[in-house]
């Protein structure tokens, strides 16, 4: 059977001939669901599949369902109409059928709830979207993530389309939860349509926000169908002024968006129900970006509401540009209300199959942390929490909730130091005890450890909550001067990545900047922003380097004096023995180094001070000089790694260098001795022979027959030698030259 496509657009039931039955059915928000036949699940479900389109599911951008509709139509088309398209295209006669499908969303369906159902019963019946639906379906973005803003100047404002469904919600108060949002949703579908009329082929979705008396947009308040909800929007200025004076008004520290840190953000919070419908709204435009606000259910108690909804304006920043967010304050929430249920129930009674895949909760029906609205509202679960509002106020302020909690975390902090037989002013006097190689390290460098002394840690008070400290110092091999002072920080039992590293900072301003750090920590569950969370981890050890996976839940980041791993491998890695060595690789060659280029300055060089230094040399080259020290893969790969980031085998060959120069001077030296020598010796004799020519002179002048004229020759003959000698000396300079 062929059945012609209509211009531009799909096949809708409508030109297939098929008759369509909706039924609507309402779920708790949150709700996980898995693809059905014949039904829709609309802004719950928790996903993006055939059948589900839900923009709370993970990894899915903040937006809202009904542009996700537009923007993956084939979700709900082919899901309905995809078994009857086959059998007409197989030819056969689908005409007349009749077809139900059911949609299922939240109780009291929100104007997202409303939109996105009436684009799916438009898709599937005629084969398109309404004219206008792209910028509805943005518009409906900006509400649904918060970002639509009221103004107390602009009385217009109030009769956005949204807020005539927000009305609408709060009068259906007759019923059962079933019955009120079926009623509400029908009377949502008509103010879609009334509105989809007066603003037709819209383009932009400021076209659906009023700015005036009598816009397009605004036009369903004067119809008789919404009268009601127009006297209930009248009546909200006077409900809001004794909220506005019942709550209390002031600032809390929330997180900063993308970035580490918190910023003061104005707080509203509502010590009871607000009277007013549209509180959020109202409480933005007074000001105050960041709402609590506590709803009032049957399973009140004293000091308890059942819901409390936590929000923050998403178009609010301070003076400085900068953007707060609620990111980790619902894990935060959640965490406590699953100590509380434990501890009145004798276990959660919550599903266990966790909401969201990510860690970050336990059961089908946790605190709401915002993530399908770029955490910017967090709401309670709707089994309603049983937490205290006291309880929930607590940890909305307490300026750490975002805080990233540790399953393990050291800092090992080293500074390069000159030290004496008793140990250095940092490390005390101390019995000096020689180290032990680690099984990690392979056991050629046994010579090394055994040549190496400690003192015993001692403590250290940093002052720092979560953390403690202690002190050791280690001695280099007698060939190399100096040692290592080194700083160990550990993070107790319930500490937080900040703490830790709050006490790395306090570590540098009370010693100084450290030679050397590793850090290794193990993150606990979180919700942190990705952005914070990767500064903290890398400031923990100064490291702005190269990453590299070394197993499938270990991460290293390191550079020339850096080694930071984030994973979880448990005991003795071999790090720190890893780094010590190589510390003292480095250490001994710029020692080295530094006495070479001395001696290859001097004019004079001892014989004594290079003979020291060539023994220690030799001795570092053949009992310590080994720069593959590890055994395991994992290690060994770390090793190489920072063995090329410290540049060991450069600086090694510079020292091989500056010895072959110090050779060539110390053979100049010698030649030049010996050439001092040669002329000490050939002097002496040459004078040696004109002593004896003296002596021979001496005995002719005691001779009886010596004449005065006899002077001139013998005067002659002196001279003579000692021209000779000069010559002979000229020449031989001359020959050096």
């Amino acid at each position: 059977m062929y059945i012609p496509r209509p211009m531009g657009r799909l096949l809708g039931a409508n030109d297939l001939g098929l008759r369509v039955t909706w039924r609507h059915r309402f779920v708790p928000p949150g709700t996980r669901a898995e693809p059905t036949p014949g039904v829709l699940y609309l802004d719950v479900g928790g996903g993006l599949r055939p059948g589900i389109i839900d923009h709370h599911g993970a990894d899915i951008r903040p937006t809202s369902t009904a542009e996700l509709i537009l923007q993956h139509r084939e979700l709900v088309y082919v899901h309905f109409l995809g078994g009857v398209l086959k059998r007409a295209a197989a030819g056969e006669s689908v005409g007349g059928s009749d077809l139900t499908f059911t949609l299922v969303t939240h109780f009291a369906p929100d104007f997202d709830g409303v939109v996105s159902t009436y684009f799916v019963k438009h898709l599937v019946e005629t084969g398109e979207f309404p004219s206008g639906a792209s910028a509805l379906a943005r518009y409906v973005t900006e509400v649904d993530q918060g970002r639509y803003r009221l103004h107390l100047d602009r009385p217009s404002t109030f009769l956005a389309p949204h807020i005539g469904q927000l009305a609408i919600q709060n009068l259906m108060t007759a019923g059962d939860p079933e019955q009120r949002s079926i009623e509400g949703l029908e009377r949502g579908l008509r103010l879609v349509e009334r509105v989809l009329r007066d603003v037709p082929g819209a383009r932009s979705p400021s076209q659906f926000v009023p700015d005036g008396d009598d816009h397009p947009a605004s036009r369903w308040a004067s119809s008789d169908e919404f009268q009601d909800a127009r006297e209930l929007l009248a009546a909200e200025p006077e409900h809001f002024a004794a909220d506005f004076e019942a709550a209390e008004r002031g600032s809390v520290v929330l997180p900063l968006q993308g970035a580490n840190g918190g910023m003061e953000v104005p707080a509203f919070v509502a010590t009871r129900p607000p009277t007013s419908k549209l509180n959020k709204y109202w409480v933005r435009a007074s000001g105050y970006p960041f709402f609590v606000c506590p709803y009032a259910t049957a399973s009140d108690t004293e000091g308890r509401f059942g819901r409390v909804i936590l929000s923050l304006d998403p178009t609010w920043t301070d003076d400085e540009g900068q953007t707060p967010s609620l990111r980790g304050l619902g894990f935060a929430l959640e965490r406590r209300e699953c100590e509380v249920r434990a501890e009145e129930e004798g276990g959660d009674q919550r599903s266990p199959t966790p909401r969201w895949d990510d860690g970050t909760c336990s059961n089908a029906d946790p605190w709401y942390d915002g993530r399908g609205h770029a955490f910017t509202i967090v709401d309670a679960p709707s089994s309603t929490t049983h937490l205290s509002y006291a309880d929930v106020l607590a940890i909305a302020r307490s300026g750490s909730f975002w805080h990233v909690p540790l399953s393990r975390g050291t800092i090992t902090m080293m500074w390069a130091a000159d030290l004496d037989a008793k140990g250095d002013a940092a490390g005390g006097p101390g019995k000096w005890e020689p180290l032990v190689c680690p099984p990690a390290i392979d056991d050629r460098m046994r010579p090394f450890y055994a040549a190496c002394r400690a003192l015993a840690p001692i403590a250290e008070e940093l002052d720092c909550p979560g953390t403690a400290a202690t002190r050791e110092v280690r001695d280099f091999p007698p060939e190399a001067r100096g040692g290592l002072r080194l700083l160990h920080i550990r993070a107790e039992e319930g500490a937080t990545l900040e703490q830790l590293l709050m006490a790395s900072r306090t570590a540098v301003e009370r010693f100084g900047e450290p030679d050397y750090v590793l850090s290794r920590v193990q993150l606990g569950a979180h919700n942190a922003d990705p952005g914070g969370l990767d500064i903290l981890v890398r400031q923990l050890g100064d490291v702005d380097v190269d990453e590299v996976p070394i197993a499938p839940d270990e991460l290293v980041l390191f550079n020339h004096r850096s080694l930071l791993v984030r994973g979880s491998q448990e005991g003795d890695d071999g790090y720190l023995e890893v780094l010590f060595y190589l510390a003292f690789v480095r250490e001994a060659l710029r020692d080295y180094q530094t006495r070479l280029s001395d001696l290859l300055r001097k004019d004079q060089r001892s014989r004594k001070d290079t003979k020291k230094l060539r023994r220690d040399i030799l001795a570092f080259q053949t009992r310590y000089y080994d720069l593959e020290i590890a055994r395991s893969g994992r290690v060994r790969r770390i090793s190489e790694r920072l063995v090329s980031a410290m540049h060991l085998s450069r600086s090694y060959g510079e020292i091989q260098d500056q010895m072959r120069q110090l050779a060539q001077l110390e053979a100049q030296d010698d030649a030049r001795h010996r050439e001092r020598a040669d002329l000490f010796m050939e002097s002496a004799l040459f004078f040696v022979a004109i002593a004896g020519v003296f002596e021979t002179i001496v005995a002719y002048l005691s001779w009886d027959g010596f004449q005065r004229k006899d002077w001139t020759w013998i005067g002659s003959l002196l001279a003579f030698f000692v021209v000779i000698w000069l010559v002979a000396l000229m020449l031989r300079r001359r020959r050096r030259m």
